[in-house]
């Protein structure tokens, strides 16, 4: 009897639920559906992103991140699947699984170029562009790195 318990144990143990993690697809999807992002979006993407925060934040203080929850999956239309997938393909980094506006989505490039070692809880409490504008005026250490990894 102490065996079967032993062994129910064990395998309940196994079986532990993972917590239900929302796909890239479906948070990109979402972006997309409520700005109404199109090919025209698409095409600033291949603009430097230095350029896009000189324009949009010179003037205007960084906004806060707020919090912010994508609904559990996506239904796209055949266009909106299209500009969702020419997102994901083009920023290929694990910042994009992060952004919460179409802002943070043109600075997520340059944002990973400028330092790759944001923690995860960076990335979620902080806007990108104020991590942006953070990095660029930390001075470089001897090593030629950005600041302390991790940290903003």
């Amino acid at each position: 009897m102490a065996l079967i318990q032993q062994l129910r144990g064990q395998r309940a143990r196994r079986k532990s639920k993972a917590p239900f993690r929302i796909s890239l697809f479906t948070r990109i999807c979402f972006l997309v559906q409520t700005y109404a992002l199109g090919a025209s979006f698409i095409d600033q993407l291949d603009r430097p992103g230095t350029q896009l925060l000189e324009e949009s934040w010179a003037r205007d203080p960084v906004p806060a991140k707020a919090p912010w929850q994508p609904p559990l999956f996506a239904l796209a239309t055949p266009g909106e699947y299209q500009v969702t997938m020419a997102i994901i393909t083009r920023i290929n980094n694990p910042y994009l699984h992060f952004v919460q506006s179409p802002a943070e989505i043109l600075l997520c490039q340059p944002l990973f170029e400028l330092n790759p070692d944001l923690s995860p809880e960076v990335l979620a409490t902080y806007h990108f562009a104020a991590l942006w504008q953070r990095q660029l005026a930390r001075p470089q250490n001897p090593s030629g790195t950005m600041g302390k990894a991790g940290g903003i």
